[in-house]
């Protein structure tokens, strides 16, 4: 929680935060032995900030000129 800042009406770090939170449920997965579990974590983690790094990106292009874009990490 402690990388997320509000500025206004805009709020960054998000996404950052919830990396965060998801790498230690992988460290946890791995410290039980759950080896399987915290590869197919870290596998979805990855996929999801991929893609969704491309969508927001996708969708900044679309905003109307006079709505600036939310600036993104």
């Amino acid at each position: 929680a402690g990388v997320i800042m509000k500025e206004g009406q805009n709020v960054r770090g998000l996404n950052t935060a919830a990396t965060l939170w998801c790498s230690a449920a992988i460290g946890a997965c791995t410290g039980c032995d759950m080896i399987a579990e915290a590869a197919l974590l870290t596998a979805f983690i990855l996929g999801a900030n991929t893609v969704l790094r491309v969508l927001v990106k996708w969708i900044d292009r679309r905003l109307p000129p006079q709505i600036e874009p939310v600036d993104r990490e």
